[in-house]
């Protein structure tokens, strides 16, 4: 049983220690310090296709980026962490998770930067938020009755949901293109592995069951496989199955850490952070594991990255 006790990027020490990388309804409330929008020249410049949070300039925060130019515009700018952005299917906003109240909560921006909303409002940490494919409900997870869970909610943050709970760490949410499933990581067989259960937490079934850890799952744009991080080799490697758990094929080899997986809404390839040059970077790789391609490098660390829709 390996890392049980270790929740992949959920809380700043976790993001730094492990990774570095790596209910009823609520009053919601527009962050005071909300950000001024990006200039939309600016945003015309970059015209990015990614998104992504880093610490380049001290405090991770979350960042625009275009795959082809290298070109990147940053999008928040609050006095603590803004981690593991989430593009809506229609481009026009990003959830993501905040420390600025002191624990972690769900937010949602335009996908310039402007309007950033607090959807939740809980003492415990809420993270890893995903989109329904029709962009009317968020899933995410949290640890406020005392394990972590996976919750869904409308996405004005109205009509919070516990689905599929346990006394184990079930986190990570990422629905299936056709909005019938979720993926999510979960302890429930010892240590981490991917199961896949009906969107109302019914009929969980494990898919992974390796010795080593699995998660991060991301379903590709057609519905047929998945994408996942395990270190069921000796460090984390990028993998991808289909959809039932069968075949596992590996796609990086490396001696260093890939995690993160997401796939690009065309299906060509997935985006994904490596530390690989001794940070974390950004890299695309084909979906058959060829045509490897660095997307940032430097000494910052860039993670968390998801692909932007077109608005």
């Amino acid at each position: 049983m390996r890392r049980q006790e270790v929740l992949p990027t959920l809380l700043p020490v976790a993001l730094f220690l492990f990774t570095l990388s790596c209910c009823s309804c609520r009053d919601v409330a527009t962050n005071p310090e909300s950000n001024p929008p990006v200039a939309s020249a600016d945003r015309r410049v970059v015209d990015p296709d990614l998104v992504f949070y880093s610490d380049r300039q001290g405090q991770m925060e979350i960042y625009a980026l275009n795959s082809t130019s290298g070109r990147s515009v940053r999008l928040t700018r609050s006095r603590a962490y803004d981690i593991n952005p989430a593009s809506s299917p229609d481009g026009e906003r990003i959830a993501f998770e905040s420390g600025r109240d002191g624990n972690g909560e769900i937010y949602v921006m335009n996908h310039d930067g402007s309007g950033e909303t607090r959807l939740t409002q809980n003492g415990s940490s809420d993270a890893r938020v995903h989109w329904s494919p029709d962009g009317a409900h968020l899933a995410f997870c949290s640890d406020r009755a005392g394990t972590w869970d996976v919750y869904v909610m409308n996405a004005d943050g109205t009509g919070v949901t516990r689905i599929g709970a346990t006394i184990y760490a079930d986190v990570g949410p990422h629905w299936s293109p056709d909005g019938t499933k979720i993926a999510f990581e979960s302890t429930r067989d010892g240590d981490y592995d991917i199961f896949v259960m009906n969107a109302d937490g019914s009929g969980a079934v494990n898919l992974t069951r390796s010795e080593g850890t699995d998660w991060k799952p991301g379903w590709s744009p057609d519905g047929l496989q998945i994408t996942f991080a395990s270190d069921r080799d000796g460090n984390f490697e990028i993998y991808r199955m289909n959809a039932d758990g069968s075949s596992p094929t590996r796609l990086t080899h490396e001696v260093s850490n890939d995690d993160d997986p997401a796939w690009s809404p065309d299906g060509a390839s997935i985006a994904f952070q490596s530390d690989r040059n001794g940070s974390w970077d950004l890299m695309r790789i084909g979906i058959d594991g060829t045509a490897l391609q660095p997307l940032t490098h430097g000494r910052s660390n860039d993670l968390g990255v998801d692909w932007l829709r077109a608005p």
